[in-house]
């Protein structure tokens, strides 16, 4: 990685349709169902240790006797769908958007700094990198619209990244009532956590071209 990733990129979703000519349904589907067990495994972990922190979901009269209810943030699920639903055929989806530009800018950032730690040999060249933010954009995407249209009604919701920055708690509201969770909504204690940390702005670059992605050189 990263000079043999595009050999590897069918793991991104496990299509058999994207993966190399030397690789088989059979191993793409060996792949899909390895990955799911670790999966599994490492969400019965942080399952396991929020609900030793009482982090458990709320049952009678408010009390957290249920298991914790997952929220996870990983742009590479967008890809998966078809698999998370396979694994968890009541899951929820929320899909968070921003400027194509600022997605941009803030990949070659994140590739900038943090994919250096991935290179075991020669690292790879700027058009390399480039190419594969670019292609791992287009590639999620696709995937995204072709399986949104067949999530049933209220399991999706879409919001800006600009509402969740700009107005917090209404976007958040938003949220828990498209995905029918509005008897569950933000405590008031959240609402307060979500008030004070209104300055943080999260780990990310805006305002598309006009911001340095780092000390290489990015078309």
């Amino acid at each position: 990685f990263m000079r043999s990733e595009p050999q590897l990129r069918y793991l991104i979703s496990f299509d058999s349709a994207a993966a190399p000519p030397s690789v088989t349904d059979a191993q793409v589907t060996a792949a899909r169902h390895a990955w799911s067990d670790a999966f599994l495994y490492y969400l019965r972990k942080l399952t396991l240790r929020a609900a030793r922190q009482g982090k458990g979901g709320r049952g009678v009269g408010g009390c957290s006797d249920m298991p914790p209810r997952l929220l996870l943030k990983s742009p590479i699920h967008t890809a998966r769908i078809p698999v998370l639903r396979q694994l968890f055929p009541e899951a929820q989806f929320i899909y968070i958007h921003r400027d194509p530009l600022e997605v941009f800018a803030s990949s070659c950032h994140m590739a900038d700094t943090a994919y250096w730690h991935t290179y075991l040999c020669a690292p790879p060249s700027d058009a390399q990198v480039t190419e594969f933010v670019l292609w791992q954009y287009e590639y999620l995407w696709e995937h995204y619209e072709a399986a949104r249209v067949t999530l049933p009604p209220g399991t999706l919701t879409e919001v800006p990244f600009r509402h969740l920055v700009e107005e917090p708690l209404a976007t958040l509201r938003r949220v828990y009532a498209d995905l029918g969770l509005v008897s569950d909504a933000p405590s008031s204690a959240q609402e307060e956590s979500v008030r004070h940390d209104e300055g943080a702005r999260g780990n990310h670059l805006g305002g598309g071209a006009s911001h340095d992605v780092g000390a290489r050189e990015y078309p």
